[in-house]
C-alpha cells in the first residue's frame, strides 16, 4: 500500500523512526548544551595571581578596586550570572585587601539571591572604605594579599564541578 506517495508501509515506518532518532538527537544537543552552558563558570578578579595561575577556565581580569570588582560582578549578574562564591569570603576585611576574586557560572535569567548578595556586599564593603581606606601597602604586603586570595579562590574551586 502506498501513503501519500512514500511507497510501502515499511518505508513509511523507517522515515517515521528515522525522523524520531533525528529529532532526540537534536532534543539531546540541546539539553547537552545548555547542561555545559549550566556549568560553565566565569571568574573575576583584579587579583594578577589568579589571573597568571588559572589557564583552564575564563578568568575576567579588571584592572579596579575591591568595590569595582564587586560592581563588575553585579553587572553580569544583571545578564544572567550567578554567583558560586561568597562576595565577602575570608578573614580579610574590605578595606584592608586590595584583592578579590569571586567566582559566577552563566545561568538563564536573573538570580535574586545573587543579586541580593551582591548588592549587600558591595554595602558592606563600602561602609569599611568610609570607615577607613585600604593603605598604600608595601609590595610585600601586597603580594600577602595576592596569595591569601588566590589560595581563597584556588581552595573553593577545587571543591566545585564546574567548567
Amino acid at each position: 500500500m502506498t501513503v501519500l506517495g512514500r511507497g510501502s508501509e515499511n518505508d513509511f515506518n523507517r522515515e517515521d523512526k528515522l525522523g524520531d532518532l533525528f529529532f532526540l538527537f537534536f532534543i539531546y544537543q540541546v539539553i547537552n548544551k545548555s547542561l555545559k552552558e549550566s556549568k560553565k563558570m566565569i571568574i573575576i578578579t583584579n587579583n594578577p595571581k589568579v589571573k597568571e595561575e588559572v589557564q583552564d577556565r575564563e578568568v575576567l581580569f579588571k584592572d579596579t578596586t575591591y568595590i569595582g570588582i564587586l560592581e563588575a560582578s553585579r553587572d553580569l549578574i544583571h545578564e544572567g550570572y550567578e554567583l558560586l562564591s561568597h562576595p565577602l569570603y575570608g578573614s580579610v576585611k574590605p578595606n584592608e585587601t586590595p584583592y578579590r576574586t569571586v567566582i559566577l557560572k552563566k545561568g538563564n535569567r536573573l538570580d535574586i539571591n545573587s543579586l541580593t548578595l551582591i548588592e549587600e556586599a558591595i554595602i558592606t564593603a563600602s561602609k569599611f572604605q568610609n570607615n577607613k581606606k585600604t593603605p598604600k601597602w608595601t609590595e610585600s604586603v601586597q603580594d600577602d594579599f595576592r596569595v591569601i586570595d588566590y589560595d581563597i579562590f584556588y581552595n573553593t574551586i577545587q571543591r566545585m564541578q564546574y567548567e
